[in-house]
């Protein structure tokens, strides 16, 4: 036989990937279960002990919480929670603590009045080849309780295929490691003297315009933070509660490992030992953090109390964990999905045409000092989100880009930008125009021009014409107001004479979303706004781009063609002087507005009818001739 031969080109290369999904350490849940005995004095254990052991899941039982308890005090940062207290006397109760990432659905279809258990259905992100989902119930049964009853109640077994009424999630998470710039006094200063040896003048000239000054500012401040200041990847831990010191997360963590461990005669001492040490760290943290601030602050003395009483924020939880499984996407797919929703809700109105001109011979242009530029520089808020051009919520030097852009009655691009942070305003989100509200963070140098417009154009002028009966984004009104007023005048008018009230609340379908920016123009022209405060606001409106940003994706950039985006502050006062104008004939009825949310009452004397239909009707006319449209479902009468 010859000798064989092998030909190495005849070979393919296999390339090995890497599987991300085996570094996942479980495919079961983890689950943690305790008879709690009091749940809410023991709130501060209860998290630090759900953390350690990453418990995707927690159950509790003899939670002893009432009615009187808030939900507020009993929240767990990353998790959301459910209860059921019993209701006819004291202690028991039930309870459940589930991971934000895990989409859970409680089935209230099975919770049985006569017994204390709360059934959920959970759908883990990972969960073993042919499982989609884990019905979970916690129960409690006391021992004076009738056991046979209790057995006949679980003695169920489900079959039949379910596929439809078990809700589907995909959640993948895109996670970037968070970043931070050195803040320290000493970097902020050298930002400072940058910024001061800057040649400002040989850089800025008459002949430029507001969009070349503004493009020269920012590269140059953008420069000096990447070079003084540069963005750097941190670490962030879970944060303990405040009071939690070293020694208590030691005893518990020996508590925890003697009762897995089986050594009993150990748990039950290390147990006796927790339960006044939480005490007295809650004494100490207030003695020597709180106590002290009550008369000097005592805005920051409530806000510690509120956290001693584990009276924290609702934690927000992920927009996908909200959605309804039919809406579910790709991070990505998802961004450009809601974009595209709120976008072609105006898709049928005209924008502002590029030929619109306003005569601005006559009117003397808005002008602005360095001094009162920097007074509004004071006034903004450092911890907002920041915006699409990437610059912090600080700027010197820019007094003359403003007057530029009142001269020139020109918006510079970047200000016409906006990322939109979708606002869920339901705990599920089926219809995305429906449950969710676009906010606008727009670029905080758009702000301040905005609020010079405000200022000297908008508020002088609309004020004193504005409607009494309007309490909406008005300085020194607020809801309160609008309701006193509305209950005076109920009272007033009806009090012994036999005569009813009859009151009608009326709500206005995405009012700023969809404003006409050719019917605003005009109103602002009838008001007497100044021409070049007008020829900046249509500027201001047209050509407006916007993307949806959901954590770090961001769908592609769509233009908005009407409404007014919520989030800047020219926003609010131009919706005013589009409804300014809504008001009854003869002022027949007293209406109030809390912005686009209308209430009109009528005090109906004995044998007489109402005529509130007439003034639905009116209303109605308005709103179809300035393109506002009515919502049916929250109109109530």
């Amino acid at each position: 036989m010859g000798n064989r031969t092998r030909n190495v080109h005849n070979l393919i290369r296999v390339k090995i990937i890497k599987n991300d999904c085996a570094s996942l350490k479980h495919l079961v849940p983890s689950i943690l279960l305790s008879n709690t005995i009091s749940l809410a004095p023991k709130i501060d254990e209860i998290a630090y002990t759900i953390k350690t052991v990453d418990a995707d899941f927690a159950l509790f039982t003899e939670t002893w919480l009432r009615d009187t308890v808030p939900d507020i005090s009993i929240n767990i940062k990353h998790y959301q929670h459910y209860r059921r207290d019993r209701a006819n006397r004291l202690h028991g109760g039930v309870c459940m603590y589930v991971k934000d990432s895990i989409h859970c659905k409680i089935l209230a279809d099975i919770n049985h009045s006569d017994h204390e258990v709360l059934w959920a259905n959970l759908r883990p992100k990972r969960l073993p080849r042919g499982i989609s989902n884990i019905i979970v119930a916690v129960v409690y049964q006391p021992q004076a309780a009738d056991d046979a009853t209790m057995k006949d109640y679980l003695n169920y077994i489900v079959l039949g295929d379910l596929r439809d009424k078990i809700p589907f999630l995909r959640n993948q998470f895109v996670i970037k490691p968070p970043t931070t710039r050195d803040k320290r006094p000493s970097k902020i200063a050298s930002v400072g003297r940058f910024l001061q040896q800057v040649p400002w003048s040989d850089l800025f000239s008459p002949a430029q315009s507001s969009e070349d000054k503004l493009n020269i500012l920012t590269d140059i401040i953008n420069f000096g933070l990447n070079t003084i200041m540069p963005v750097s990847t941190i670490k962030i831990h879970e944060s303990d509660r405040p009071r939690m010191n070293t020694n208590l997360k030691q005893l518990i963590s020996r508590r925890q490992k003697a009762f897995t461990s089986g050594n009993n005669p150990l748990y039950k001492i290390l147990r006796n030992k927790v339960n006044p040490a939480c005490k007295r760290c809650r004494k100490s943290y207030y003695v020597n953090k709180v106590k002290g601030v009550r008369n000097s602050k005592p805005c920051d003395w409530w806000r510690e109390v509120k956290q001693i009483c584990g009276a924290s924020k609702i934690p927000k939880r992920d927009l996908t964990s909200l959605l309804h499984p039919n809406l579910v996407r790709d991070k990505v797919s998802l961004a450009e999905n809601i974009n595209s929703a709120f976008v072609n809700i105006v898709n049928d109105y005209l924008p502002l045409s590029d030929c619109i001109r306003v005569e601005t011979a006559d009117d003397r242009p808005i002008s602005v000092t360095e001094h009162s530029v920097a007074r509004k520089l004071l006034e903004l808020n450092a911890s907002r989100a920041s915006c699409p051009d990437n610059l912090p919520n600080w700027r010197p030097h820019f007094a003359d880009i403003l007057n530029t852009s009142f001269l020139e009655c020109k918006v510079p691009d970047a200000w016409k930008l906006a990322n939109v942070c979708p606002l869920p305003k339901a705990s599920s989100i089926c219809n995305i125009n429906e449950d969710l509200r676009p906010i606008s963070l727009t670029p905080t140098l758009s702000k301040v021009a905005e609020s010079f417009i405000i200022g000297i154009a908008l508020k002088p002028v609309l004020l004193p014409i504005i409607d009494p009966g309007q309490f909406g984004f008005i300085p020194g009104s607020s809801t309160t107001l609008a309701l006193i007023s509305m209950f005076h005048h109920c009272l007033r008018a009806a009090g012994g004479n036999a005569s009813t009230v009859k009151t009608i609340l009326l709500d206005f379908r995405k009012a700023f979303d969809l404003v006409d920016h050719n019917i605003l123009v005009a109103k602002l022209f009838s008001i007497g706004v100044k021409p070049t405060a007008v020829s900046w606001i249509i500027d201001f409106l047209r050509h407006r781009k916007q993307r949806v940003k959901l954590n770090n994706i961001v769908s592609d950039w769509l233009d908005v063609p009407a409404g007014e985006p919520q989030g800047t502050r020219l926003g609010p006062w131009l919706f005013l002087v589009l409804i300014n104008d809504l008001k009854l004939p003869q002022e027949s009825l007293p209406m109030r507005k809390f912005a686009d949310d209308c209430t009109i009452s009528e005090v109906i004397p004995p044998s007489k009818q109402s005529s509130l239909h007439q003034a639905v009707d009116y209303i109605d006319a308005w709103s179809q001739e300035n393109r506002l449209q009515l919502k049916p479902t929250k109109c109530k009468e």
